[in-house]
């Protein structure tokens, strides 16, 4: 049970990171141009990170546990 916590936190750590940093890069200059002009676009991004992210990190675990 241990190994699998692990291996859920690495993998959703990590596509978490890569979703987010793709997100960013190409969402975050709209929305720095939006956020200028008075408007938040931060809900959407954020919550896609989060479901992607929880999603990916137990795919991986469950990946990982099948291994071994």
């Amino acid at each position: 049970m241990v190994e699998f916590a692990k291996n859920f936190v690495v993998g959703a750590v990590l596509f978490g990171a890569l979703i987010g940093g793709i997100i960013g890069a190409i969402y975050g200059l709209f929305s720095f141009f939006y956020w200028l002009s008075g408007g938040e676009l931060w809900g959407l991004p954020l919550f896609v990170v989060a479901s992607l992210s929880l999603t990916a990190g137990a795919s991986f675990a469950a990946h990982e546990a099948a291994k071994q």
